[in-house]
């Protein structure tokens, strides 16, 4: 499976799953005609089901926790 891709695209592609779905498609067929797995299929579904079209939105990742306290980051020059 392709994971690579910019936000939007990958944002695109599973609002275009969400839309075959709803055409009456089979999710193991959408999910061959996107190059994704069925199971992927799937998570996507729930979660337009529970959180509706924000849920399948890109987000940004917060990383890691920081290591330094603020105390501990105002010592370093």
């Amino acid at each position: 499976m392709e994971r690579r891709g910019i936000k939007q695209e990958l944002e695109a592609r599973r609002f275009r799953a969400i839309a075959l779905l709803g055409d009456g498609i089979k999710a193991c067929e959408v999910a061959r005609m996107l190059g994704v797995t069925a199971g992927a299929i799937s998570q996507w579904n729930s979660v337009h089901e529970a959180e509706g079209s924000d849920g399948l939105r890109s987000r940004q990742h917060p990383g890691p926790a920081p290591k330094l306290s603020e105390e501990q980051k105002a010592q370093v020059p």
